[in-house]
């Protein structure tokens, strides 16, 4: 889990890979919580097609199952929680 300080941030699409636990490949999906400000998203689908274009505000949850996404424009006061699968590098949890 990462709290997600967004300020005027853009993030090429991307999708996440696959975490190699005991039982095997786990797909990564995330969860994310809207805290502040507005983010303007773009979701794909896994063949990378566009799915849906859209804006994030306070209060709002997403959770992505597959797929990928971008974020092509965060306001100033953009703050996110962002939930996903570790286990983390060194078991660290990452805080921006």
């Amino acid at each position: 889990m990462s709290r997600v300080n967004l300020k005027h941030t853009v993030i090429k699409p991307h999708s996440n890979n696959p975490k190699s636990l005991e039982s095997g490949l786990v797909e990564q999906n995330e969860c994310w919580i809207v805290l502040s400000g507005i983010i303007n998203i773009t979701l794909f689908d896994v063949d990378k097609s566009n799915i849906e274009n859209r804006i994030l505000k306070k209060g709002e949850i997403l959770i992505t199952c597959g797929g990928g996404h971008s974020i092509d424009k965060a306001s100033e006061d953009a703050e996110m929680i962002e939930i996903k699968l570790g286990p983390f590098e060194n078991n660290n949890l990452t805080y921006y």
